[in-house]
C-alpha cells in the first residue's frame, strides 16, 4: 500500500525495492489525489481520494475488513474503546473521499487475500496529507498483525536525511541525540 507518495518522485531508492516486488507478483495499492504515471502503471489498484480526503477511504477499507470478520479486535489493548468510537458508513466515506464504493471493496479484497502487508506513507509530504491518516493505518497495521498478517509501516521522510540530521543536532532546541538543551550543558556555562 502506497499513500501519499509519488514513489519515484519522492522516495526513489524505495521505489526500486517497491517495483521489484510487483515484477515478483506482489499486488500495489496507490492512494493519491495525484497519480504519477508510474504509480498508474505498477498499480493493482490506483484511487484517487479528493486532496486532504484518504482517511475516509482508508478507514472505510478499515471498515470493511471488520465487517467482513476478516479483521478482529480481539485481545487488542484499546479495543473496547476502538469499537465505541467506531462510526463508519462505507457509502458515506466514499462519497467524502470522492471515490466510488468498489474502490473501498476492491482495497479490502487485496489486503484480505495479502500474506504480507507493507504500508508506505509520507508523513511530511503536504499534497495529500489527510486528518488522522497516522493512526487510521495505525489501528489498520495492529488489526492486521492481530489477524496473523504480517503487517509493516513504513513513513519515509520527503528529505531523507532530515531524520538524521535531527538526531545529529541540527535542531537549535536540541543537542546531539536530540537531548533538550536544558539536560545537557556546557562546561563552565551559567545555570539561569
Amino acid at each position: 500500500i502506497c499513500n501519499n507518495t509519488a514513489l519515484e518522485d519522492d522516495h526513489l531508492i524505495l521505489a526500486v525495492d517497491v517495483i521489484q516486488k510487483v515484477r515478483e507478483g506482489a499486488s500495489l495499492i496507490v492512494a493519491n489525489s495525484t497519480l504519477a504515471s508510474t504509480d498508474q502503471h505498477l498499480a493493482t489498484l490506483a484511487v484517487d481520494p479528493m486532496r486532504g480526503r484518504a482517511s475516509y477511504f482508508w478507514n472505510a477499507v478499515m471498515q470493511d475488513l471488520l465487517n467482513r470478520g476478516i479483521l478482529n479486535t480481539d485481545g487488542v489493548p484499546g479495543s473496547e474503546d476502538f469499537s465505541k468510537e467506531r462510526s463508519c458508513d462505507l457509502e458515506v466515506s466514499a462519497a467524502k473521499a470522492g471515490v466510488e464504493i468498489d474502490d473501498i471493496h476492491a482495497a479490502a479484497d487485496l489486503i484480505a487475500g495479502a500474506e504480507n502487508i507493507v504500508v508506505v506513507h509520507s508523513p511530511d509530504r503536504p499534497q495529500d496529507a489527510a486528518p488522522a491518516d497516522m493512526e487510521i493505518f495505525a489501528d489498520l497495521a495492529l488489526l492486521l498483525r492481530n489477524t496473523g498478517k504480517a503487517t509493516d509501516l513504513l513513513l519515509p521522510r520527503l528529505l531523507a536525511n532530515s531524520a538524521g540530521l535531527d538526531v545529529a543536532g541540527a535542531d537549535p532546541a536540541f543537542m546531539t541525540g536530540r537531548v533538550p538543551l536544558e539536560e545537557k550543558r556546557l562546561p563552565g556555562a551559567a545555570n539561569s
